[in-house]
């Protein structure tokens, strides 16, 4: 877990998919030691795998030419820690991997507590993109995309994450630069409080090409 609080973003994991491969290992010899690795919010001793969790993902762009850098490595890195806080708060495990952060958190099964927890976790996504557009200093040319997302995630028996759909940030997160909080649709389903806004069809694909969404985008503004 320290590499994961590594200041240099070449020292931590470059992937979620590379921690999550770490953290099975890792939990694997804990519960071999008789512990383990749980997410807050679920009792998940008897939790089915797979179960459904949400993911808050800050996704950093840096649009930077020439060798003037520091600047903007400095405010990505800024962005980064105020996701981690402002996550953790909002009881989100919370991952940094080189450019990024993702926060997960367990839903609860029942359909009104579940709806209840998602309504949450884009508050809380609005909540800290609005600190993100409205931090003190910011670099012009770092942007950061914030996007929610609801799929499965899958857990081994004792409580321990090993991965699943929700991980895989390639599958749901929008590929260009995206000025308002995004979610997913299975992300929104229900919920109100909030104005949502057909939004990006392309998403990031490990290739760098375009690629029609597992499950379809909107924009999101919360209503007065």
């Amino acid at each position: 877990m320290l590499r994961c609080l590594e200041k240099r973003p070449e020292q931590r994991y470059a992937t979620v998919e590379e921690f999550v491969e770490a953290l099975r290992r890792a939990a694997l010899g804990a519960r071999r030691r008789g512990s383990a690795v749980v997410l807050p919010g679920e009792a998940p001793a008897r939790a089915p795998a797979p179960s459904l969790g949400v993911a808050v993902y800050v996704d950093i762009r840096m649009h930077v030419e020439g060798d003037e850098i520091d600047g903007a490595v400095a405010d990505a890195g800024f962005i980064l820690d105020l996701a981690e806080d402002r996550l953790r708060e909002h009881g989100f495990v919370v991952v940094q991997t080189g450019n990024s952060a993702i926060g997960l958190r367990a839903l609860p099964a029942a359909p009104a507590a579940d709806l209840a927890a998602r309504g949450a976790a884009i508050a809380a996504a609005a909540d800290l993109h609005e600190h993100i557009l409205t931090r003190d200093g910011g670099d012009p040319r770092v942007h950061a995309n914030v996007c929610v997302h609801v799929d499965g995630l899958h857990w081994r028996p004792g409580g321990e994450i090993s991965g699943g759909p929700l991980v895989r940030t390639e599958a749901w997160a929008p590929r260009g630069d995206v000025l308002a909080l995004c979610a997913t649709t299975a992300a929104v389903d229900g919920v109100t409080g909030f104005d949502f806004v057909a939004g990006p069809t392309l998403l990031v694909t490990a290739g760098g090409e375009g690629a029609a969404p597992t499950t379809p985008l909107v924009t999101v503004t919360r209503r007065l």
